[in-house]
């Protein structure tokens, strides 16, 4: 196995010259960013790969648990690594000055290495 390596220089442990990973936490870590990172519908042959949290926020009114049900259904699908390390997804709304604001946090777990990573949308 072999991912092409994606961090960017602003991630903390990101490494110059690294071309490719093949570590299988990093590849998963890799693989959950990627859910969230191209626009709904632009992957060809996986049209519904993308968390569009936009829409089930503000647009269809998803409560918490729908978006972490939705989320980790889009996790398990996509996330070719998700069967080999314990996942959990927290989703927290708070009432913001123009609009609710969502606080999504990904808990990776495998036994020596414990990941967060954490998404706020106002």
């Amino acid at each position: 196995m072999i991912e092409f390596y994606t961090k960017q220089p602003d991630d903390v442990d990101y490494v110059i010259d690294q071309l490719e990973i093949s570590n299988e936490f990093d590849a998963y870590l890799q693989q959950i960013k990627n859910v969230f990172s191209p626009e709904p519908g632009a992957i060809m042959g996986a049209e519904d790969m993308a968390v569009d949290l936009e829409k089930y926020i503000y647009e269809m009114s998803f409560s918490s648990k729908r978006l972490e049900k939705k989320i980790d259904q889009l996790v398990r699908r996509y996330c070719t690594y998700s069967e080999l390390f314990r996942t959990t997804i927290s989703v927290k709304f708070a009432k913001g000055t123009e609009r609710d604001m969502a606080f999504i946090d990904i808990i990776i777990d495998n036994k020596d290495n414990k990941k967060r990573i954490s998404i706020f949308i106002k």
